[in-house]
């Protein structure tokens, strides 16, 4: 798959992802109308939706680093991409706490590559991407697991956690 094919797959995965969050959050509010009104407490109802998460990181990085992978990716290269997807991620969210964080975090990729320029350019462009179309998303991905289904066709597990922004 070329470039400009992936990028149009990345605009139809994104046209997608909007689609769904949009049908998502109508039908949330929905079901957090109807409870507010069974239950009549509308304080309530609030902490209950903030401490749970319907978001799908596995599905999350997969469009993420989707310009990066190929079709021909086997499951060792895969894996490295998604390492790779998953360092920027942690490192744009960190980013708001301490630059430090994000520059350490390119740093050490920079350190492992061949090409230097061209994995700072993978790493500059999935930065913006994130920053872009996620900006919500403030979970690290502190873990994930691929298990190979048949042939090239992987399911991806994503483990998640909270970063507390302290303001002050």
């Amino acid at each position: 798959m070329g470039k400009s094919e992936n990028i149009k797959r990345t605009k139809r995965l994104t046209e997608a992802r909007r689609r769904k969050e949009s049908e998502m959050n109508t039908s949330k509010d929905d079901i957090h109308d109807e409870k507010e009104i069974k239950e009549g407490s509308k304080d309530s109802e609030k902490k209950v939706d903030e401490n749970k998460s319907e978001v799908n990181y596995s599905l999350l990085l997969r469009e993420f680093i989707a310009p990066i992978v190929q079709h021909g990716d086997d499951a060792g290269v895969y894996e490295k991409k998604i390492t790779f997807g998953a360092m920027v991620w942690n490192a744009a969210i960190l980013k708001e706490i301490d630059e430090r964080h994000y520059l350490h975090a390119k740093a050490e990729l920079l350190k492992m590559a061949t090409d230097k320029s061209e994995v700072e350019e993978i790493f500059e462009y999935l930065h913006a991407r994130k920053k872009e179309l996620y900006p919500e998303h403030k979970d690290l991905i502190v873990n994930f697991e691929i298990n190979n289904i048949h042939g090239k066709d992987f399911d991806l597990t994503v483990e998640t956690n909270k970063v507390s922004f302290d303001e002050g």
